[in-house]
């Protein structure tokens, strides 16, 4: 430990320029953040870009650089480092560099998230948790890494050039390797229900990609410090870009919540859940909104009445996606597939979009559909209510919301709200007023099983559309409680019986 502690200050000392331009960009990004708002003023706009630009490009370019400075003063590739022929011991090397990169950017981090919360009318006690998490996350995923490439270059402009080599390629190729090109790219041509479709094939693989990134860095960082094996670091950092690159793609949904399932320890008896295909229900209700990237004249709407019997009492069942597999009477299956985007709890009737081409070969035709339902279940509801005047307003297991002054000849307005870390899991808006185009019951889905979204911004914000001429909203606020998953057979339908 002493050894340790006399390279720390000695990188104080030879760095303290650097620390201090490093927490006076730290100190402007708190001010920023902690002043950001929704008001359209030519102060709070220009407030709201500095914030952006400090998270999201100054800051981590200037602890990068830090980080990167304070690794080569003791090089580790190579073989001709005036270091070893001192009494180093490895430990203490590498604990010093983690030391300072916690001292002069995790530690003033801290400090301004505690600061940011303060101004925008949070406590950062309300999530302590959240607040270690964020920390910890953040040295996992973004300071780790940028050490450990540190430690396989010999300048800081190497590093630069190695991180453009593997950011580029992820950032263009990553749309047609990732988790979601597989299976959008193949149902695409005969279905298209983008529009509340759950992010189920990247659910699990964000979180397993930052497990490999963070992993590799630990391994490329010890076997360094421990044995400067550069060639063998260099292969496995290039091991991890690409299965970072690559893994996705062998993650269809159906694997994901497998996987995920497991991980959420089930607080209700959810074996008396049941599908059911309930035809005889009321007519589905008019004015829907259609879902984004679906023209009316080259897709067909489909509305299937689907049921949830035996929700245990005090719970409700929300619907994360459907698909369904259509098969002829012969025992073919179609290459066509209906898919079904989220639904709040108690909806009767579910949509999916196909091409009017297909549908018109199917119309005719007494058809099995196979649909397999991912729900979830939630609990423990509460209703606060707000009304809608103009400023902050505090809304219990929300956060704080603000609705900034209307515009005379808008139809609709966003109200914002801000919470620390992370926002509720499940969250129903219901708004009072007139009907207008905008939807008076709106939900947003937030099924994280981490106490805070991964980001250097302290507060999740979320935003809701308000109609216009309405004067109160009551949020009804429910935490999922159980992940589960049904399949329902429909033997005989005629698709054209619940086209509209």
């Amino acid at each position: 430990m002493r050894q340790t502690w006399h390279i720390f200050l000695k990188d104080v000392r030879r760095l303290r320029y650097e620390i201090i331009v490093i927490l006076v960009l730290t100190a402007a990004y708190a001010w920023s953040q902690g002043h950001w708002s929704t008001n359209d003023t030519v102060r709070t706009e220009m407030v709201n870009q500095a914030a952006n630009m400090l998270r999201g490009y100054l800051l981590p370019i200037a602890w990068w650089f830090l980080a990167s400075l304070a690794v080569y003063g003791e090089p580790l590739p190579g073989d001709r480092q005036f270091w070893v022929t001192r009494p180093y011991r490895w430990t203490s090397l590498l604990g010093s560099k983690l030391l300072f990169i916690a001292a002069f950017v995790s530690f003033p981090l801290l400090l301004a998230d505690c600061f940011i919360l303060t101004l925008q009318g949070l406590q950062p006690w309300e999530n302590p948790v959240g607040l270690l998490w964020h920390e910890l996350a953040i040295f996992a995923v973004i300071l780790l890494p940028m050490s450990a490439v540190a430690c396989i270059t010999a300048s800081f402009a190497r590093a630069v050039l190695v991180g453009l080599v593997t950011v580029v390629p992820i950032l263009v190729l990553g749309r047609f390797f990732g988790p979601f090109w597989g299976t959008l790219s193949e149902l695409s041509e005969d279905v298209l229900k983008i529009g509340g479709w759950t992010d189920i094939e990247a659910g699990i693989w964000g979180p397993l990609a930052c497990l490999v990134l963070t992993s590799a860095a630990l391994a490329i960082m010890i076997l360094q410090y421990r044995a400067r094996r550069t060639g063998v670091s260099r292969m496995i950092f290039a091991a991890a870009m690409l299965l970072i690159l690559f893994g996705g793609r062998f993650l269809p949904g159906h694997l994901t919540f497998a996987l995920q399932s497991p991980l959420f320890k089930s607080r209700v008896e959810t074996s008396s859940i049941t599908a059911v295909f309930s035809p005889g229900s009321n007519p589905p209700p008019k004015g829907s909104p259609s879902p984004r990237n679906a023209e009316h004249a080259e897709f067909t709407r489909v509305t299937l009445p689907i049921r949830f019997d035996g929700v245990p009492p005090g719970t409700m069942a929300a619907v994360d996606s459907m698909q369904a597999e259509v098969t002829l009477p012969n025992g073919m299956p179609l290459n066509t597939w209906l898919l079904f985007g989220q639904a709040p709890p108690d909806t009767a009737w579910h949509e999916a979009y196909v091409e009017r081409s297909r549908f018109e070969q199917l119309k005719n035709t007494p058809v099995r559909v196979h649909l397999t339902i991912q729900l979830t279940v939630l609990g423990n509801p509460h209703t606060p209510d707000m009304p809608l005047g103009v400023g902050l307003h505090r809304v219990p297991g929300v956060g704080m919301c603000e609705l900034p002054p209307p515009e005379p000849k808008a139809s609709w307005f966003l109200l914002n709200c801000r919470a620390p870390f992370r926002q509720p899991a499940y969250v129903v808006a219901r708004f009072d007023g007139f009907d207008t185009e905008v939807p008076r019951e709106q939900w947003q889905v937030h099924y994280s099983p981490f106490p805070a979204e991964f980001g250097i911004n302290p507060i999740s914000t979320h935003d809701w559309l308000v109609p216009k001429g309405a004067t109160s909203v009551a949020f009804t606020t429910m935490q999922p409680v159980a992940h589960i998953q049904r399949e329902l057979d429909i033997p005989n339908v005629q698709l054209t019986e619940f086209a509209n």
